[in-house]
This record gives structure tokens, C-alpha cells and sequence, in this order.
């Protein structure tokens, strides 16, 4: 079957399929963000914690909820170790934001609100 997967995307599926055919265990995150008014920055940390032997790597969807009726943005990131921060530039304060909004990974996820 990886193969055939391989052939037909014309890519190595090495690492999906150990990841997510060959470990029992979810992706666990912890994550929490702040805005710097100041240097209008959004910065987003993100922690697998589900042990440094059994890390995944693959895209993150961040939905950022923007004051008053003014939208959602989406932004994908690239989770590759056990911690990462990221770095958006915003002009305004969000009300929130969403980690996995499409609820398309394997994945517990808990997001600590801003400071």
C-alpha cells in the first residue's frame, strides 16, 4: 500500500506512515500566545508533550479570531520539534485563537489563554 501511495503522490511517505500507522500514541499539545501591543506581534508557542522519543512532525492550521466583526485569519505552520514559537505580525489585539480549527489531526490539545 505505501508503495502504491508513493507512486501515485510521487513522494516518500516514510515518516507519514510510521507516524501515524506504526505509534500508538495522539499528538499532545500545549500552547498558549500573547500580543505585543507595542511591536504589534502575535506570538504563538506550541509544545508536544507527549515525550521527546515519540515527536511528530506536520502542519498546524492557527486560526486567529480578529477584533469586532473584521474576520478569521488562517495560518499554517509546520510543527518539526518539541517546541516552537511563532511569530505573526498584527495590527490589533485578537479575541482569540484556535489551534487545529478543522479538527483535522489525531491530536489533545489544550490552549492557555493570553496574558
Amino acid at each position: 500500500f505505501q508503495q502504491e501511495m508513493e507512486k501515485v503522490s510521487q513522494q516518500d511517505l516514510t515518516a507519514f506512515f510510521e507516524q501515524w500507522l506504526h505509534r500508538g500514541d495522539l499528538i499532545r499539545l500545549n500552547a498558549g500566545w500573547k500580543y505585543d501591543p507595542a511591536k504589534r506581534k502575535l506570538s504563538v508557542t506550541v509544545n508536544q508533550v507527549q515525550g521527546i522519543d515519540s515527536l511528530y512532525v506536520f502542519p498546524l492550521d492557527i486560526a486567529i479570531q480578529l477584533p469586532g466583526n473584521k474576520g478569521t485569519v488562517l495560518k499554517k505552520v509546520n510543527i518539526k520539534k518539541q517546541s516552537a514559537i511563532f511569530v505573526f505580525s498584527l495590527a490589533e489585539k485578537p479575541e482569540s485563537i484556535k489551534l487545529d480549527p478543522r479538527k483535522v489531526l489525531l491530536a489533545n490539545i489544550e490552549l492557555i489563554t493570553n496574558n
